[in-house]
C-alpha cells in the first residue's frame, strides 16, 4: 500500500550530482562556444547581441559545470542549477523513463520527440537509485507507464521487469509486431 493510499507523507528526498563535465578538452570547447557569439557581435558591431548570445549558450551548459539539485517532496519533483529550477508536480507525471544513471518524468503518456526538452530529469547514482526510484513509484498515478532501458534519444525500452514482447503485445492490440 502505497502512502497515496494511507495519506502518509513521505519526508522530501533531496540530493546533489558532481558536475559532469570533466576534462580540460570539454571545458576549452564549451568555452569557446561561450565567447564564439560574442566575437561575432563584435564583428558586426551589434555587442548587445554578442551578449545576449554568449549568455543563451552559457545558461544551457550551466549544468555540465556546477552542481545540481534535486529534490523529491510530496507535490513535486525538481532540478535545479542556480536561478534555473525544472519542476513537475506529481499529478503531471504520464511517464517515467528508468535509465541506469538517470530516471526521466515525462508529462506524455506516449513517445513523441518532445520527451528530451519537457519533464524533470534526475540524475542518480548508485548509492541512491534505488531510493528514488521508490520514491517516484510511491507518488506518480497508479496508471502512469515505466520504461526501463532502451535508447536515451526517443527509443522504446521494455517495461521495467517486463518482457520487450509483451510490451508490443499490449501497444498492438493483442497482434504481434515481431512476425510469429
Amino acid at each position: 500500500m502505497s502512502c497515496l493510499e494511507t495519506g502518509a507523507s513521505l519526508e522530501p528526498l533531496i540530493w546533489q550530482t558532481a558536475p559532469r563535465a570533466s576534462g580540460t578538452g570539454k571545458k576549452v570547447v564549451t568555452g569557446l562556444g561561450i565567447l564564439l557569439p560574442f566575437v561575432w557581435g563584435l564583428s558586426v558591431r551589434e555587442i548587445v547581441l554578442g551578449l545576449v548570445g554568449s549568455a543563451l549558450v552559457a545558461t544551457t551548459v550551466v549544468p555540465m559545470f556546477l552542481p545540481v539539485k534535486y529534490r523529491l517532496d510530496e507535490k513535486s519533483a525538481s532540478a535545479g542549477v542556480l536561478l534555473g529550477v525544472s519542476s513537475m508536480e506529481w499529478e503531471a507525471v504520464k511517464k517515467v523513463r528508468v535509465f541506469e544513471d538517470r530516471i526521466h518524468l515525462s508529462p506524455f503518456g506516449q513517445e513523441t520527440r518532445l520527451d528530451e526538452t519537457r519533464g524533470v530529469w534526475l540524475n542518480v547514482s548508485g548509492d541512491n537509485r534505488d531510493a528514488v526510484l521508490a520514491y517516484v513509484k510511491d507518488r506518480v498515478q497508479k496508471d502512469v507507464g515505466f520504461l526501463g532501458g532502451g535508447d536515451v534519444r526517443g527509443g522504446h525500452g521494455a517495461a521495467v521487469g517486463e518482457d520487450r514482447n509483451q510490451n508490443s503485445l499490449e501497444e498492438n492490440g493483442g497482434a504481434r509486431g515481431d512476425g510469429a
